[in-house]
C-alpha cells in the first residue's frame, strides 16, 4: 500500500502524504449543542434514515464556494486535509484524485463540480470532509469547517427552494437561510454512475 511520498498504484503523488486529523463526532456540550472536536479517531458510523428527523439529531455544516451545506454527523468521519494527492489520468472532471488514508486509498471530489458550479482550482494541498456510505468512504473537498449543529427534522428541498442538483436530502433551516442537506449515498452514487457512464462512452 502507498504510504508518506511512495508512488500509488494510480501514479506519482501530487505532493507529499503528510495529512492533519481531526475527528469528527458529536458529544453533548453543557448548553445541548454540539461542537467540532479534534480526536484520534471518528466515533460516527453509518446512517441514512428517512428525511423526517428524529429529535436531537446532529449534522455537520461545511462552506463550499461561498455556500454553506451539510450532511448528518452519522455520515461523516473526519476533517483532513491532505498536502499531496494523486491526479488519475483521464478522471471525470469531478474527481481530483486519490489519496492515502491510513493505508486506504480514497477518491477526493471536488463538490463545486458535483454541484454545477465553477471547478475548484487544483493544489497541491486540500481540506477534505471524509464522509461515508454504504461501507464507502469519499473525501469531499471543501473550503471550511463551520461545526456541528443539532435539528429537530429535516425540511424537503422544494418547500424552502434547495437545489443540490440531486446530491440533497432535505435542508435545514437556520435563522432566515436554509441550508441544503446533502445525502452522501447520492454522492456516491454520482461518483460511481458517472465513472460507468464516462467508461461507456470511451
Amino acid at each position: 500500500m502507498p504510504r508518506g511520498g511512495e508512488r500509488s498504484p494510480l501514479g506519482q503523488a501530487a505532493g507529499g502524504r503528510r495529512v492533519r486529523d481531526e475527528a469528527v463526532h458529536a458529544r453533548g456540550a453543557p448548553d445541548g449543542r454540539h461542537s467540532l472536536h479534534r480526536t484520534g479517531r471518528a466515533t460516527a458510523r453509518v446512517s441514512s434514515p428517512g428525511v423526517d428527523g428524529a429529535p436531537g439529531r446532529s449534522a455537520c455544516l461545511f462552506e463550499v464556494a461561498g455556500r454553506t451545506f451539510a450532511v448528518e454527523i452519522s455520515q461523516a468521519r473526519e476533517v483532513r486535509t491532505f498536502d499531496g494527492y494523486t491526479v488519475v489520468p483521464l478522471a471525470p472532471p469531478h474527481l481530483l484524485g486519490m489519496a492515502n488514508l491510513r493505508g486506504a486509498i480514497v477518491p477526493i471530489l471536488d463538490l463545486q463540480t458535483l454541484l454545477g458550479l465553477p471547478a475548484r482550482p487544483r493544489a497541491g494541498a486540500v481540506q477534505t470532509l471524509v464522509v461515508e456510505a454504504n461501507l464507502v468512504r469519499v473525501a469531499l473537498a471543501i473550503d471550511a469547517v463551520i461545526g456541528i449543529e443539532s435539528f429537530d427534522e429535516i425540511l424537503a428541498s422544494r418547500d424552502v427552494g434547495v437545489d443540490a442538483r440531486g446530491l440533497e436530502r432535505g435542508a435545514l433551516r437556520r435563522g432566515d437561510d436554509a441550508i441544503a442537506v446533502l445525502e452522501v449515498v447520492n454522492i456516491v452514487d454520482a461518483l460511481t454512475r458517472r465513472a460507468t457512464n464516462q467508461e461507456g462512452r470511451a
